[in-house]
């Protein structure tokens, strides 16, 4: 559940962006689908772009949290394979 309006909206735009793409997904949708007054979205992002960046920054967030995690339940002489340093040296 999202904290904060701007967690809201960044919730809901990345649900509308995932099932109807970057530019079939407007302004106004978003807004509708999370309650949330158009002056509070512009007061979080400068532009739709900018709401965009947000969704890729927190899906990437999200990402990295996955794979840490994930890394840290393999046995101790798993976490040293080269493959794994290779993925973790890309974020």
């Amino acid at each position: 559940m999202a904290s904060t309006k701007r967690d809201l909206l960044i919730d809901t735009a990345q649900g509308l962006f995932y099932q109807h793409g970057f530019r079939a997904t407007g302004i106004d949708t978003i807004l509708a689908e999370s309650g949330v007054a158009k002056k509070t979205l512009y007061n979080h992002f400068k532009s739709k772009e900018d709401l965009i960046v947000a969704c890729l920054y927190r899906r990437d967030q999200q990402l990295l949290e996955l794979l840490e995690n994930s890394i840290e339940q393999l046995a101790p002489q798993q976490k040293c394979q080269p493959q794994l340093a290779r993925i973790m040296a890309f974020f």
